[in-house]
């Protein structure tokens, strides 16, 4: 099925909000639930992160292909897929392998100081994304 395939209406597949939602499960599970450094984990969680590129990818294609009345509320929905992806990638930057990736020593005491406003952020940016963008997908049915 084409992502920019769309109902009579001209809104965007009603799909592309459960596939955030469960790419967002499959992180949580992985890094929370399985949470070791296991094979697991790692499928879960990137198995997840690929789910949620893959429906901010539909949602933007979704707004590009939207009729010129329904544009503004598919690109707010696409400005909210993207936060969930930036959330990912803060999140990903807090982590041990996230923060060798950026060059932080994890044996300093700063990496303490460095992990609380990573963590506050992603959690925040999270939480300003995924909810409007879960209200939309329940209001829409």
């Amino acid at each position: 099925m084409d992502v920019t395939s769309r109902p009579a209406s001209g809104r965007a597949p009603g799909w592309l909000g459960w596939l955030l939602a469960g790419g967002l499960t499959c992180v949580f599970v992985g890094e929370r639930v399985v949470g070791s450094a296991s094979g697991a984990r790692v499928l879960l969680s990137g198995v997840g992160a690929l789910l949620v590129l893959a429906a901010a990818i539909g949602r933007l294609r979704a707004w590009r292909a939207a009729p010129p009345e329904l544009r503004r509320m598919e690109g707010a929905l696409a400005l909210c897929y993207a936060g969930c992806v930036l959330a990912l990638l803060v999140y990903f930057g807090s982590t041990d392998a996230g923060l060798r990736t950026l060059g932080v020593d994890l044996a300093a005491d700063r990496t303490r100081r460095l992990r609380g406003p990573l963590d506050a952020a992603w959690v925040l940016v999270l939480a300003l994304s995924f909810l409007p963008a879960l209200w939309a997908q329940l209001a829409e049915g």
